[in-house]
């Protein structure tokens, strides 16, 4: 039976989720999430897309990107990039990520904030930690600091740094 077809949307935002095969740890330790957002950073340099959002859990991964063209190039070469890395590392043969990566428009500004706090609070909806201070997702990069993500569009949208705090405190 054939693959359904990757549905793309007209605004050319993304929320991309990607699994762990069999639940496969993809995150062992600090060293693989930082081989993972220098994999992003070298694309987004190399390729024409944002990161609006991201996090990091251990076993999956949550993007919120704006991708014109070329989704299944861009991240064909981020998780084939990642895998070869950790297989390597950890001396395993096979498939590291679960079938084929999610990937839901996201047509229009309600829809792309609630993916945005939705996104942010995986580590609370887990029960890991509060958004605020988990490490390896892009919170930190909208409420303290600038990075990887692209903040403006999300910022303009919820009233600046003050009314991301708001927003993102409140859980769905």
């Amino acid at each position: 039976m054939s693959r359904t077809a990757r549905i793309h949307g007209n605004s050319g935002y993304y929320h991309i989720v990607a699994r762990g095969v069999g639940k496969q740890i993809l995150f062992e330790e600090d060293a693989d999430y930082y081989f993972f957002l220098g994999t992003m950073k070298k694309y987004m340099e190399e390729e024409s897309f944002e990161v609006i959002a991201y996090c990091l859990m251990e076993n999956h991964f949550h993007l919120v990107m704006k991708i014109e063209s070329g989704m299944d190039r861009i991240l064909k070469k981020i998780c084939t990039r990642y895998a070869f890395y950790f297989n390597s590392k950890y001396e395993r043969v096979g498939h590291l990520f679960q079938d084929r990566y999610k990937s839901i428009p996201i047509e229009n500004d309600v829809y792309l904030l609630t993916v945005v706090r939705y996104v942010h609070n995986n580590p609370v909806k887990a029960g890991i930690c509060p958004a605020d201070k988990y490490r390896w997702s892009s919170w930190r990069n909208y409420a303290e600091e600038r990075g990887l993500v692209r903040t403006d569009l999300v910022l303009s949208l919820v009233g600046g740094i003050s009314g991301f705090l708001e927003y993102s405190s409140v859980i769905d």
